[in-house]
């Protein structure tokens, strides 16, 4: 299971080759590990509710937009783009993502970026998840506002 050092590792690796990026293209393999602000929270894999999911929305998983932070708290990663839209990934027990142009047998959402770089996200066990959100200010309201204070800015005397 990738733990916050694992995940802050990722977002220091990816940094370089993403910001200032823009995504061209955005593939959506799997539309249960996608979770638009009008799914469920947890997305439509793991709600026990019968409606179906609603279309996607390209540009908030980040399509024609121009990346510009990579953000960690706790163990979700958080893309954010210059023109507003944010996307949340949550690796789950066995998720990841990396860049590169081979195949993985279970990406679930691949990015394809103006230099030609792909990123894609995979996950064996589908418990990981992308959230696409209108802003990063709206991913911290609606998804980070119930975790507790991240591990690496808790001071002692807060604890």
């Amino acid at each position: 299971m990738p733990e916050l050092p694992e995940v802050e590792s990722l977002r220091r690796a990816l940094e370089p080759t993403l910001i200032a990026r823009r995504v061209e293209r955005v593939r959506v393999r799997t539309r249960a590990v996608v979770v638009m602000p009008t799914d469920p929270a947890a997305g439509f894999l793991r709600a026990r509710t019968p409606s179906k999911p609603k279309p996607l929305q390209s540009r908030l998983l980040l399509r024609g937009c121009t990346l510009s932070r990579l953000v960690r708290h706790g163990k979700q990663l958080a893309i954010a783009t210059a023109e507003g839209p944010a996307a949340c990934i949550h690796l789950g027990m066995t998720g990841g993502v990396r860049i590169g142009t081979g195949k993985h047998p279970h990406t679930h959402v691949e990015w394809l970026l103006d230099d030609g770089t792909r990123l894609c996200f995979h996950d064996a066990r589908r418990f990981g998840l992308v959230a696409g959100h209108e802003s990063f200010d709206q991913l911290r309201q609606v998804r980070w506002a119930r975790l507790g204070p991240d591990a690496l800015s808790v001071r002692t005397d807060q604890l």
